[in-house]
């Protein structure tokens, strides 16, 4: 990745990014996804009818709570956490710089994984998941599993998070090179939300169904349902199409951050010059 804004400015337009992108389209997109996810024959529309019968408009943000703490940790901390692996790996593979990507892909996997994504992701998916009119009593979950309820399906989400952080580091610079290179190494705000629509619908293509087997799986953990045993029974219901049928809700999802997270990323960059320029006009006058 070769854009590296400051801590400060990545944290703050990553994270306030992400709440403004939740509280709009972004969870409504995720819920109306893990819906399919639980019922792979859904399609968008039966999904999204589907919780309005169930539970009202207010289905459409069960989960918001855990998806707001996820998604404020995640959008801060992704852009910090890459450009400072960057920087710490730069170094020690400065023969091999081929390694750097792979050791900041795994390493941003493994940290992301385990002290975010895992925890608040189960969290929600068990809210999102559970009937209407059951109570989830968290406090009581935690006393019986400890900390396996934050922890169940760490090697799955680990594994998707690789793939997206692969994807994010090669797609992203292969489609921004590009168009730096038709323009003359100018790229402006339309430029960076395409790259980034473009390099999330590709994350999206790899790692749905890792997300539908990981909510198949926590959706019938009594009956200890495994990975192979998911697989087949979503192939023998559904064929290969129950795999992605949440795709196009996970593109709509990744596309309007893209969009949100640029903007408030620009915004931010010009928000010095723009007072700057307000105080030489009040001097001015």
């Amino acid at each position: 990745m070769t854009d590296s804004p400051s801590f400060f400015k990545s944290f703050l337009a990553g994270g306030c990014g992400q709440i403004v992108e939740l509280l709009t389209l972004g969870h409504i997109a995720t819920r109306v996804a893990t819906e399919q996810q639980a019922n792979p024959s859904y399609s968008v529309l039966k999904s999204i009818k589907n919780i309005y019968v169930k539970q009202g408009f207010l289905g459409y943000y069960q989960g918001l709570r855990w998806n707001i703490v996820m998604g404020f940790l995640k959008g801060a901390s992704r852009w910090g956490l890459n450009n400072t692996l960057y920087n710490f790996f730069t170094p020690m593979f400065e023969k091999e710089s081929r390694l750097v990507p792979v050791a900041v892909a795994v390493t941003g996997a493994f940290i992301e994984t385990t002290l975010i994504l895992c925890p608040f992701e189960s969290l929600r998916t068990l809210d999102m998941t559970t009937s209407p009119g059951i109570k989830l009593d968290l406090w009581d979950k935690i006393r019986q599993e400890k900390l396996r309820v934050f922890f169940r399906g760490w090697n799955r989400i680990f594994f998707r998070q690789i793939v997206t952080w692969v994807t994010y580091l090669s797609v992203y610079d292969i489609i921004r090179q590009k168009i730096m290179k038709y323009r003359g190494d100018k790229i402006n705000s339309y430029d960076k939300v395409f790259v980034g629509m473009a390099t999330g619908a590709t994350a999206s293509i790899l790692n749905t169904p890792l997300d539908m087997l990981k909510t198949q799986i926590q959706k019938n953990e009594p009956l200890n349902l495994r990975i192979v045993s998911a697989v087949k029974e979503i192939m023998a219901q559904h064929g290969i199409y129950g795999f992605y049928s949440s795709f196009f809700a996970r593109v709509c999802r990744s596309s309007w951050y893209s969009l949100v997270t640029f903007t408030v990323m620009d915004q931010l960059n010009a928000l010095p010059e723009r007072m700057r320029l307000k105080r030489v006009e009040k001097e001015l006058d």
